[in-house]
């Protein structure tokens, strides 16, 4: 009985000191929104001075999902600079689990958890290759330009599974990812991500990138029919949307000036 409370009063004590961290990451994966500033100054003041802190300050709708994929980002993050290194132009391979909150209404991963999990294969091939690195090092970041996802079949509860990720083509500007979930040898769904690296000098050419990563001299690969068909889709919904005038090809939408000259019909 004995060791019974001095367990309970162990793990208590140790949910109260994680817990106001575990709200300060589900902050931060929110996103500092302008009403939750008060609340992070009173979380430094709390810190600074020792002082207890309410578990429901930072909380606010936050279910733990965000912070517990962010952990789970930076754990994976760490974990890569203890594995083989690999070149620009390898496979990367991740082993992966589905957790319970990963799961959606019909009881198997979430859409919204595989594009979460591509995220993790390609930190953990960036950090694989050195790439991230060298990101550090020359202040570059990468942006993703599309990516689509196609599903073949479903990942179950506590189901492993393993992510594959690889480059599977690229131009002066893009680079194209690859990244499969396998179970075994079983192909549950396949994505693509289109990606260009930006520096402080603007976007990084890939000549550039390779040249960091080790691979100078790359030539470049024969795009893949999929992604051929994959850019011409895309340069069409471009036109369409250019031609229609609700959207136009750069993406910005598109804002009407008015004319100081011309006064304004009354209604």
């Amino acid at each position: 009985m004995l060791r019974f409370r001095a367990a309970n009063a162990i793990s208590t004590s140790c949910s109260d000191v994680l817990e106001p961290w575990r709200s300060f990451f589900r902050w931060i994966s929110r996103g500092a929104s302008p009403a939750r500033l008060e609340s992070m100054a009173a979380f430094r003041t709390s810190r600074r001075h020792g002082s207890a802190l309410n578990p429901r300050t930072f909380s606010g709708r936050a279910n733990g999902k965000e912070s517990g994929m962010l952990l789970r980002q930076w754990f994976n993050l760490a974990s890569g600079f203890f594995k083989p290194r690999l070149r620009f132009f390898d496979e990367c391979s991740v082993a992966l689990r589905v957790w319970p909150n990963d799961l959606d209404v019909n009881v198997h991963m979430t859409n919204s958890r595989y594009l979460l999990a591509m995220d993790l294969g390609r930190w953990d091939f960036g950090v694989r290759t050195r790439l991230w690195r060298e990101m550090g090092r020359r202040r570059w970041f990468p942006l993703v330009g599309s990516a689509t996802l196609r599903f073949r079949k479903g990942l179950d509860p506590f189901q492993r599974y393993e992510l594959r990720t690889r480059l599977v083509a690229w131009d002066e500007k893009w680079c194209w990812f690859e990244q499969r979930f396998c179970v075994g040898e079983a192909l549950h769904a396949v994505g693509r991500v289109k990606v260009l690296f930006r520096g402080p000098q603007g976007n990084v050419p890939t000549a550039e990138l390779f040249a960091a990563c080790g691979a100078a001299g790359a030539p470049a690969r024969q795009v893949p029919e999929n992604i051929r068909l994959w850019l011409e889709a895309e340069g069409a919904e471009q036109r369409l949307t250019s031609s229609s005038g609700t959207v136009p090809a750069s993406g910005h939408a598109r804002v009407a000036r008015a004319d100081p000259d011309r006064r304004p019909k009354r209604q």
